[in-house]
This record gives structure tokens, C-alpha cells and sequence, in this order.
């Protein structure tokens, strides 16, 4: 039943979650996808493009958060889903406003998983990396290199990978065993990561820094 609208209206938020309910009867799953990609450089970070990343990346995935909640909580169940992203959990040169508005998603999500678990409802965040998709190609700011990256994973291979993981109960879901190598080399020789990450989503030779 598909509903077009924006998730950073609260007002359009409380009118689809209605719908929802009244039209199949319950509501068992919340995932918050919707996002907007920005590459650019923290110095000339534009804020207009900022405020539209964390609108959408933030605060639309809490609007339709809290918008559920009531549900959830009658019923002692259900499972919130929040497709962060692999610069959630990493800082990502030149994805400096993007990683922003998902490192503060996912530590929003976490304090609400903690807050949840006395009522029956979880809380579960997906960190991808690269995935096949147009996301890039719409994005705010400088576009994307253009860089061949065999690592790129297919929307697909994500929406199994996220299914499984939800039966599972799991809690926090990488999509690709490389990414979380990354996050641990990270963690380990964080300037190694850095030249890896700078490789991928640094300047392409063109661009004026």
C-alpha cells in the first residue's frame, strides 16, 4: 500500500501510521529507510544541506519512531528498524555532514533500545556499506567519484541479510564481511582506515579543494 509523502512532517508521519493501522489492522514492524546522501568537505559544508540531511536522516526516522511507539507498547511487541549506514559508525572524510546525521541516528537508536527493553520492543540498526542503489546519484553536495568499487553490495543481498538478522533477534547488523573488518581495522590503526576510507570518497583529481 503504497503512500507518498515525506517523513519530516510530522503531521503527514501521524496520518500514514493511522492509515496503516486502521487499513490492515495492526502494526508489527517500523523500518526507517528513508535518507539523503551529502559529500562534501567539512570546510565548506554547506548548513542549508546539513539541515536537510538531519531532517531526513534524524529526525524523520524519530518522528515515525515516536509515531508507532503507542502501538508497539500496547501490544508488549514489535521491532524497529533503522538502516544507518557503515559512516554511522565510522567517520568518513569528505561524508563529514552525512556521517554526522548517522553517527547521531545511531546513537539515538541505542538509547532508545536500552529504554525499550522492559516493554518487549526492539531495536535493531543496520550499518551498510556501499550498496547498489541511486543513492549517490542523488545526493546533496559534490557528486560521488566515480570509482569501481567490487565491494558494492546489491539492495537485495541487504534486504535478506536484514530479514535474517530481524528473525535472528539480532541487535546490530553489518551487510558485508568487509565492513566490518574495516570498522576493526578502525579501531586498531585508525590512520590505516583513514587512507582506505580517502581512497573511496576523497577528492577526485578535478575537484577544487
Amino acid at each position: 500500500m503504497p503512500v507518498p509523502g515525506d517523513v519530516t512532517d510530522p503531521a503527514w508521519v501521524r496520518q500514514v501510521v493511522g492509515t496503516v493501522v486502521e487499513t490492515l489492522g495492526g502494526l508489527d514492524v517500523l523500518v526507517n529507510n528513508a535518507g539523503v546522501g551529502l559529500r562534501a568537505p567539512v570546510a565548506r559544508l554547506s548548513p542549508d544541506d546539513l539541515h536537510r540531511v538531519l531532517a531526513v536522516n534524524l529526525l524523520g526516522p524519530l518522528h515515525c519512531t515516536q509515531e508507532v511507539l503507542p502501538y508497539f507498547r500496547r501490544q508488549g511487541e514489535g521491532l524497529v528498524i533503522n538502516i544507518s549506514s557503515l559512516a554511522g559508525v565510522l567517520p568518513v572524510p569528505f561524508l563529514g555532514g552525512y556521517s554526522a546525521s548517522k553517527h547521531a541516528l545511531v546513537a539515538l537508536f541505542r538509547c532508545l533500545r536500552a529504554e525499550l527493553r522492559a516493554d518487549g520492543v526492539r531495536v535493531m540498526l543496520v550499518h551498510p556499506g556501499s550498496v547498489d542503489t541511486d543513492f549517490r546519484r542523488h545526493a546533496l553536495g559534490l557528486p560521488y567519484p566515480e570509482r569501481r568499487r567490487s565491494s558494492r553490495v546489491g539492495a537485495d543481498r541487504v534486504a535478506e541479510v536484514v530479514a535474517r538478522a530481524a528473525e535472528a533477534g539480532r541487535e546490530e547488523v553489518f551487510t558485508a564481511w568487509s565492513d566490518r573488518a574495516l570498522l576493526t581495522v578502525a579501531r586498531v590503526v585508525p590512520r590505516l582506515a583513514e587512507r582506505v576510507l580517502l581512497r573511496r570518497y576523497g577528492p577526485d583529481p578535478a575537484e577544487d579543494r
